[in-house]
């Protein structure tokens, strides 16, 4: 369990850190299409562990068939990152 933890500590930091630098490079746009539902799972889950310590239960519902968004991925992760603290 508390190796799990580091892990799991180790895989957010490295994450915070990747979205960090896309963020400091403001010249460079990394746009794509992206599916929104993709993309709140992934950040969801990056959250998770918190959400658990925090005894916080989150509720997810996506609308099936949502089309996918021309986004700069990085950028809206980090935006959901800090929705969700």
């Amino acid at each position: 369990r508390m190796l799990q933890e580091i892990v799991d500590g180790v895989r957010k930091c490295s994450g915070l850190v990747n979205d960090l630098t896309a963020i400091a490079r403001r010249d460079r746009r990394d746009v794509s299409l992206v599916n929104p539902a993709d993309l709140v799972r992934r950040v969801v889950n990056l959250r998770r562990y918190d959400f658990r310590v925090g005894q916080v239960e989150l509720t997810e519902t996506y609308a099936p068939g949502l089309g996918d968004l021309l986004v700069d991925r990085p950028r809206l992760e980090q935006a959901l990152i800090y929705l969700l603290n």
